[in-house]
């Protein structure tokens, strides 16, 4: 007879140490809770660390997504592809703006949106108007871009987006939340706010 072991994985777990409380703490301590000095130290620690002039702190990933959205120009009768496999913020970025979320499928072994499902995407359902966009042919509406999600700390193979993309139909790959970069070799993962957004023209 086997006993069947228990194990709890945690979705995630914060790595605080006695630095992170000591820097809290001098916030707190301060009287300034918002909009101080301490967030624009943030804000350039962060933009050098990602290799940008600027950056811009938010309240949430959410928010963050939701001014990468309006950024981008991406509104109603626009569709944005992107992963069911996510919170709900990435989503809802999009429906704050009346646009809607073409959901496809995931790769089975890294779990991020899989590049292989986006390329049928665009190949078997969408076409290409006299203006150059993207357009659903089921729908009718225009394919504005891509909203990857980067899943447990793994950054998607934001190459293959980008090639599908460049190759077949122009539409930009658009930024994502979670990780800001695992390594140097994926410094390119954006994070959710980024005054690199391309444009879809």
């Amino acid at each position: 007879m086997t006993t069947a072991v228990r194990l709890k994985v945690p979705l995630s777990r914060p790595d605080l140490g006695e630095r992170e409380l000591r820097y809290v703490q001098e916030v707190m301590r301060s009287g300034q809770l918002s909009l101080g000095p301490v967030l624009a130290k943030f804000e350039q620690a962060f933009a050098s660390a990602i290799g940008r002039k600027h950056a811009i702190a938010v309240n949430s990933g959410t928010s963050a997504l939701h001014l990468c959205v309006r950024a981008a120009g991406i509104g109603s009768g626009h569709e944005v592809i992107t992963t069911s496999f996510s919170f709900v913020a990435s989503t809802n970025c999009l429906l704050y703006e009346k646009a809607v979320p073409v959901f496809v499928d995931i790769d089975p072994v890294t779990l991020n949106i899989s590049p292989q499902r986006i390329g049928e995407f665009l190949t078997k359902c969408c076409r290409r108007d006299q203006r150059g966009l993207v357009i659903n042919r089921e729908t009718g509406r225009e394919v504005k871009g891509i909203l990857p999600v980067h899943v447990f700390g793994l950054p998607c193979d934001m190459q293959s987006p980008a090639s599908i993309t460049s190759r077949s139909s122009r539409i930009p790959a658009r930024p994502s939340a979670l990780p800001i970069a695992e390594s140097r070799r994926v410094r390119s993962a954006t994070c959710p706010v980024s005054p690199s957004i391309p444009t879809s023209k």
